[in-house]
């Protein structure tokens, strides 16, 4: 009479057994679901920028000034353009229109003409 008692207590372990591993699956399915891996994954990306930033922060008001100068560098990046255009037009040379003031009355001056100049070689000066 043994024997049923075994197949029976066998029954109930492989129940355990299917219980435990469908328990395992569902995990499985619920861990490795596109949802659940975008959600840790911005879980830990929030993570690791709260770290940056405290560091960040830290970094900040130890060095003030080596903070300031990759700031500076970080926004001339990001504005390189814009910065570049305007350095260029306020050292663009540009034809500068000089306008008298009114009531002035203006002359164009002109330089006399100069007379041909006359080289004589080996012979006598005509003049």
């Amino acid at each position: 009479m043994t024997a049923p008692n075994t197949v029976t207590a066998a029954r109930k372990e492989a129940e355990a057994a299917r219980a435990d591993f469908a328990a395992t699956l569902h995990e499985l399915q619920t861990r490795l679901s596109p949802r659940e891996m975008a959600r840790n994954a911005m879980d830990v990306a929030r993570d690791r920028g709260e770290d940056l930033a405290e560091r960040g922060v830290e970094f900040a008001r130890e060095r003030p000034g080596a903070a300031a100068g990759i700031a500076a560098g970080g926004l001339a990046l990001l504005a390189h353009r814009p910065l570049l255009r305007g350095l260029k037009s306020l050292f663009r040379r540009k034809p500068r229109k000089s306008v008298p003031p009114p009531g002035t009355v203006t002359t164009a001056l002109t330089a006399p003409a100069h007379p041909p100049l006359t080289v004589v070689v080996g012979g006598s000066n005509p003049a």
